[in-house]
């Protein structure tokens, strides 16, 4: 058992370590690492160590992930988290990048304008069904991205389907019933008359 864990750790990938200072030193003339360096700072309120400033300028220098991408990427999750810790928005940025795939500061743009507009519209489901945005799962966001996004349903229908479900009012029995509705083309109230 043990030879094939070993085996198996020796599989996985590791991540190089970050740039040294030494390397970045000799980069410093390009634009991207001094906008970095520059802008990091205002991000965070002061200036990173060594360590944070090397794990930044490896998201540009080796990770290939544009300026204009890292940036307002670090400054959206430093205000939106209130969290000021370099290694937690490196992780969210790391993560972000290998899911959407930005190739520049204009789909970062996009990406947020669509999170800024779920986050209206978590707000308002958790109104209908009492619950608290923040205490929404990531899979019942999923589903509620779903139902405004695929299906194209209106707070109204979303509406309708709570009062329909009675006690069984939650967004995973919602689904069942707005999936059964899209289906149908139904797209508003006035179209489930002859719903039982």
């Amino acid at each position: 058992g043990l030879l094939s864990c070993e085996e198996e750790s020796e599989k996985k990938k590791r991540r190089k370590p970050a740039l040294t200072s030494d390397v970045i030193a000799t980069m410093s003339s390009d634009p991207g690492v001094q906008a970095l360096s520059r802008n990091l700072q205002l991000i965070f309120g002061s200036s990173l160590n060594e360590r944070y400033t090397n794990q930044f300028m490896s998201l540009y220098l080796e990770d290939m992930i544009p300026v204009d991408v890292i940036l307002p990427l670090a400054q959206h999750n430093v205000n939106k988290t209130g969290i000021d810790n370099p290694a937690y928005i490196i992780k969210i940025i790391r993560s972000w990048q290998k899911k959407h795939k930005f190739t520049n500061g204009s789909d970062v743009d996009d990406f947020l304008a669509l999170v800024a507009e779920r986050e209206k519209v978590y707000a308002k489901v958790g109104e209908i069904f009492s619950i608290s945005p923040e205490k929404l799962t990531s899979s019942e966001k999923t589903v509620i991205d779903r139902w405004q996004e695929k299906y194209k349903m209106s707070f109204e229908m979303i509406e309708e389907s709570f009062d329909r479900a009675g006690q069984q009012a939650d967004i995973k029995y919602c689904e069942r019933k707005k999936k059964n509705w899209s289906r149908k083309g139904y797209t508003s109230p006035k179209d489930l008359t002859d719903e039982i």
